[in-house]
């Protein structure tokens, strides 16, 4: 027959028992937080330098010279590759692409050219006169901005202004 010291043993025991998988069911779901945060995180760094490039439709004013263009900036610290925007006109006609090979970080005018569709891209603060964001024109946008930044992955900007990686539409 069991002695009361068996059954406060038993019982210890139990409690224990219960005790540790109450920790390790607490710790199994602090890991699945810690790590979908991490996770988080992540994709947050990985997009930091994507979310700083953009690019939008211009006018610049020059005495009397008024000229359309595109501006691209890259607000990031690293230059970014292989970029392509892609804009309708005042008409909405879908333009030349502008392709640049190497953007770094700054902000960048290229005009409208009627033999190579667009100037040599020039800092922003070189261009003489205004230059004007286009704001408030249904058709005349951006609809288009594709590049690889610093860590070697795709980025696209739709004429939404949403920002999708290479990755994100593998996974679609």
């Amino acid at each position: 027959m069991p002695s009361i010291t068996d059954w406060i043993t038993a019982v210890t025991a139990i409690l224990a028992l219960l005790a540790a998988t109450w920790a390790g069911r607490t710790a199994g779901r602090l890991y699945r937080i810690e790590s979908g945060r991490d996770a988080a995180a992540a994709r947050r760094a990985e997009r930091e330098q994507a979310s700083a490039v953009n690019a939008w439709c211009v006018v610049t004013n020059a005495e009397d010279d008024r000229r359309d263009g595109l501006l691209v900036s890259n607000a990031s610290d690293s230059p970014v590759y292989n970029v392509q925007v892609v804009a309708r006109d005042r008409r909405g006609s879908e333009q030349f692409p502008l392709t640049l090979f190497v953007l770094p970080p700054g902000n960048y005018v290229a005009l409208e050219e009627h033999v190579y569709h667009w100037t040599f891209p020039q800092a922003a603060a070189d261009v003489k006169g205004a230059i004007r964001p286009v704001t408030k024109h249904e058709t005349w946008r951006v609809i288009r901005l594709s590049f690889t930044d610093a860590h070697g992955i795709a980025w696209v900007r739709d004429d939404h202004g949403r920002l999708t990686s290479g990755k994100e539409a593998q996974r679609r």
